[in-house]
């Protein structure tokens, strides 16, 4: 990608005359690469240019240049990453992680599925490094609100491996009520009844000594459980607007500074 960004100053850059000036350069490259080892200039524009092979497809988003976790290759976030990544795919592929919302999908659907959230997972592992890194050593006080079958404490806890943390998770684990859902919201009444707090401790068992689960419905819970009183990683995913602001206004003053 550096090659193409240094190309862009010619002043012929523009798409038909950097296919004309690589064609040429083709012509050339065969007889040059029997002194030179590898010329690979050719396959990264080609890449570049095949717009038809995007390198990562998930949850909307397209990409034709390589993620960070690309091969497992990259810095150490990036290896940490991909091997944490694969290891949760082969789990969702022996059952031993089960994804209730994912319970109506082939294998290999669901194994699609997840591949697809690799930014989300991939932004959860550098942000809660990120955090650790701002905490110089010292134990870390994370919070999930929305927590599901914990896939994404899963990914989070996984990063911090070998360092000290405790992790508050918050969840209803039962069907959405009215009550909690602006008029606009009111078609997801009755929604994520499938869930269960015995699956998603189970899920995280490995991380028991680490997780305190707290059941019930935000703002509610929260008022009723014993919270740090300093946050350091706040995680929101409660797909409704009201309990989202309340948990936003019950956290703020909690979040660490920086």
């Amino acid at each position: 990608m550096h090659c193409v960004g240094n190309i862009s100053r010619w002043p012929y850059a523009n798409y038909l005359g950097v296919l004309m000036f690589f064609k040429i350069y083709r012509l050339f490259a065969a007889r040059i690469s029997r002194s030179i080892p590898y010329i690979r200039l050719t396959s990264y524009l080609r890449e570049y240019f095949n717009r038809s092979n995007p390198y990562f497809v998930g949850w909307g988003m397209t990409t034709h240049s390589y993620p960070p976790w690309h091969l497992g290759k990259g810095d150490v976030l990036s290896q940490k990453f991909h091997a944490t990544n694969e290891d949760f795919l082969s789990r969702v592929r022996d059952g031993s992680f089960t994804l209730t919302q994912l319970r109506h999908f082939q294998v290999g659907a669901r194994e699609e599925f997840v591949r697809g959230l690799s930014w989300r997972h991939f932004i959860v592992t550098w942000s809660v490094l990120w955090s650790a890194r701002l905490n110089h050593g010292k134990e870390l006080a994370l919070v999930e609100c929305g927590v599901c079958d914990g896939m994404t404490a899963y990914f989070a806890m996984r990063a911090l491996e070998g360092a000290p943390f405790r992790f508050g998770l918050y969840d209803a684990w039962a069907p959405m009520k009215t009550e909690h859902l602006l008029l606009s919201e009111k078609k997801a009444v009755g929604a994520y009844g499938y869930l269960s707090l015995e699956t998603t401790i189970q899920n995280l068992a490995m991380f028991k000594d680490e997780c305190r689960f707290t059941k019930g419905y935000i703002p509610e819970s929260l008022s009723s459980s014993e919270v740090s009183r300093e946050v350091n990683w706040l995680h929101l995913d409660l797909n409704s607007s009201t309990p989202t602001i309340a948990a936003l206004e019950f956290f703020w003053d909690r979040m660490a500074s920086n």
